[in-house]
């Protein structure tokens, strides 16, 4: 030990005012020792040449026992041993003071097994996992032990004795029955109530991707889908009679529709909730006509005039499709709304009503295509009938204005998307990555969202995020969330936010003084 380095002699005399140099003895000695010994090592030192903290890597074995005794003062008190135990290690993960993970090695109760505490995860490691993985040098070069706990081995009883109840503070107590009562009483209104999502043409309307609306898809921006909590032994016709009050519309103007996932991982309105269930619970509704799903998601129609719907409805050759409209010089997908269409009829006989709602010219020719799902888009064509096209309730109709060999030419040349294939394969590349500040204090925007292309180049990337946070984009530097190691990320011209990302959807950014 350090403290026990005594001898000043030779080269390394000790200098007074009166007699010079001196052969002297300089020690460090300990009147007591406390029941937790916490043992910091310094693992950073100052770097001049590149003025900041730097990382000490240097192989430190410690053990799981020491004996202090030696170390005390002669008139210390030795009357009870100062043998202590190690119960405690915590380490730094990383090459850096900034860029870096901590965790926790645990012994919680006298020769009990150790448990590493890493974030939320809670984990058994072994004695070999404790010593050797965290002894540091250039075997393990990011994980290092950077304090030490060691308890008194007398004092190891009381200090982790079992906690009593009369222990606790009586707040505490109260405050953890409280919110056990809360989670059993929502368990029983959970048992009794049904979540059930209701979906409006309003809410397809303001609907900006794939699907009529987004759920639960993270890499889109999700949709704002109204929720009710409904008893499940109530009567469908209370149910309806709820949403029209809350939609304030007239209860014989609306009908529901079971909204199910297809087998193509895309959801879409299907059968209608006939009259015939208004006396039905809503249990009994989900069981019958939404077997499987674990929510209960419905698709509200308002028509214009009042309406009964018996069995004999669903037999005729009315579909409900929902369109689309591409708007190659905004670059927008618009949705328009829904459209009842006769199964029978051909396809181009909606172009009239389509021209109309986009204010296009009587003769406009027009491509249409059926979104199909996420990765299929398919042409449609317009003298086949919807049956001979294989159309049914929820599908989703996408058109655009046929462009002249002059006006692609022209998307082309200002690297604009022209067709309707092209834009929704460019928005299956869509992504939200989130942006962190590599030192929040630092900036006055420490985190926020942006919807990208997985195809944008690092320069595409940086222009971005530089317009969110109004700076230069040549001062920003970028740097990786996955793998162990997290690394700046080098400036690559070709290089994709794909590959930048790595597997994750975030990224950390920092603003410096200097071009990257």
């Amino acid at each position: 030990m350090k403290y026990m380095q005594v001898n000043l002699d030779g080269d390394n005399k000790y200098y007074t005012d009166d007699y010079g140099l001196q052969v002297a003895k300089n020690s460090v000695i300990f009147e007591s020792f406390p029941p937790v010994l916490h043992i910091h090592l310094n693992q950073f030192d100052y770097d001049v040449q590149s003025n900041t903290m730097v990382k000490i890597n240097s192989h430190y074995e410690f053990p799981m026992e020491i004996d202090l005794q030696k170390y005390l003062s002669p008139d210390a008190d030795k009357s009870k041993s100062h043998k202590y135990i190690l119960h405690g290690v915590l380490v730094h993960g990383g090459l850096s003071k900034y860029n870096c993970r901590y965790y926790a090695l645990l012994r919680p109760e006298k020769n009990h097994r150790w448990i590493k505490f890493d974030g939320a995860r809670v984990t058994p490691v072994s004695v070999k996992e404790v010593l050797e993985n965290n002894y540091g040098g250039s075997d393990s070069p990011y994980h290092n032990v950077y304090m030490l706990v060691y308890i008194r081995e007398s004092d190891i009883d009381e200090i982790l004795s079992s906690i009593l109840l009369e222990d606790l503070p009586k707040h505490l107590c109260e405050e953890e029955n409280a919110v056990r009562e809360q989670k059993q009483k929502e368990s029983i209104e959970n048992n009794r109530h049904m979540s059930i999502w209701v979906i409006t043409e309003e809410m397809f309307k303001n609907h900006k991707g794939f699907d009529i609306v987004n759920f639960n898809n993270k890499q889109y921006p999700l949709s704002e889908v109204s929720q009710f909590k409904f008893l499940k032994n109530r009567t469908y016709y209370a149910f309806k009679k709820m949403v029209a009050a809350n939609f304030e519309v007239p209860i014989d103007k609306i009908r529901f529709r079971i909204v199910k996932d297809r087998l193509n991982k895309t959801i879409r309105p299907h059968k209608v909730i006939t009259d015939d269930f208004l006396n039905k619970s809503m249990k009994e509704i989900k069981a019958k006509l939404a077997g499987g799903c674990s929510e209960l998601r419905l698709y509200m129609e308002i028509l214009e005039n009042p309406i009964i719907i018996k069995k004999k409805s669903t037999q005729t050759g009315e579909i409900i499709i929902f369109i689309k409209y591409f708007n190659p010089d905004a670059q927008s997908l618009e949705c328009l709304g829904q459209l009842y269409v006769q199964k029978g009829s051909k396809i181009n006989t909606i172009f009239p009503f389509l021209r109309k709602k986009k204010q296009l010219q009587q003769n406009t020719p027009l491509d249409i295509y059926e979104e199909v799902s996420l990765d299929m888009i398919e042409k449609k064509t317009p003298k086949l009938t919807f049956n001979k096209s294989v159309m049914q309730d929820g599908d989703i109709i996408c058109f655009q204005k046929t462009l002249t060999d002059k006006e692609i030419q022209e998307h082309v040349s200002a690297g604009r998307i022209y067709s309707i294939p092209q834009f929704y394969e460019s928005l299956f590349m869509n992504i939200i990555v989130q942006f962190k500040s590599k030192f929040g204090y630092k900036d006055s925007v420490p985190e926020f969202s942006l919807v990208l292309n997985k195809n944008m180049t690092y320069d595409a990337v940086a222009n971005h995020v530089a317009a969110h946070l109004n700076t230069d984009p040549s001062k920003l530097r970028f740097t990786s969330v996955s793998g162990k190691l997290k690394n700046d990320i080098a400036i690559i011209t070709d290089q994709t936010l794909s590959e930048m990302l790595n597997l994750s959807s975030c990224l950390y950014y920092e603003i410096l003084d200097i071009n990257v």
